[in-house]
């Protein structure tokens, strides 16, 4: 990866099966990054080796690993707040979710005791 960084949305099926051929599961995929800034604010995120999965994005047209997701509550509250990510759940290549940060029942699935 260069400095100048374009990060794009996407929604052709097809090209989408074909980035994904590298990706790791279960991850989690991040939608909504527009600035270098963010992009590095992810990759440097520390995170528990108990409870994280790979977080995947699109930078430069490509799918590329950018940092490691504690699936906590603390984590996808500063998501939230920092801004609306698109947050996806890959649990293999054909199934996902999508975890809606504004519903508090999605929410409450990843308190921890």
């Amino acid at each position: 990866m260069n400095d100048e960084v374009v990060l794009e949305e996407y929604n052709d099926y097809e090209f989408r099966q074909e980035m994904m051929k590298s990706v790791e599961y279960p991850s989690v995929f991040l939608t909504g990054i527009s600035t270098l800034e963010e992009l590095n604010f992810f990759k440097n995120r520390p995170y528990s080796e108990n409870y994280s999965l790979p977080l995947y994005s699109i930078v430069d047209g490509q799918v590329y690993k950018i940092g490691m997701l504690d699936l906590s509550l603390d984590s996808l509250l500063s998501l939230r707040v920092i801004f609306n990510y698109e947050v996806v759940l890959l649990s293999d290549k054909d199934n996902s979710i999508n975890l809606n940060l504004n519903d508090a029942d999605t929410l409450i699935k990843f308190i921890k005791l």
